[in-house]
């Protein structure tokens, strides 16, 4: 994605968008680096919202550190 790009502004217009009605602050201008900051803080909130609601703990010792250190960023 770039500036010589056709669709540039839409796709930057709509990430603003995207980002101000979820309530997400990507710190990146670039659309393509933005989506998929908003696609990974999507998963983290059904991950979180899953979990609380399931009581369940994640087998992956990988994922579920990174859980932790996404509640601990929430400051939970």
């Amino acid at each position: 994605c770039s500036e010589n790009c056709i669709f540039y502004n839409t796709c930057s217009t709509w990430v603003s968008r995207i980002c101000r009605k979820l309530r997400i602050n990507v710190g990146t201008d670039n659309p393509i680096e933005a989506m998929i900051k908003i696609y990974l803080h999507l998963a983290y909130r059904e991950l979180k919202n899953y979990l609380i609601s399931n009581f369940i703990t994640i087998s992956s010792p990988k994922i579920n550190m990174m859980y932790r250190q996404y509640l601990e960023g929430e400051n939970y």
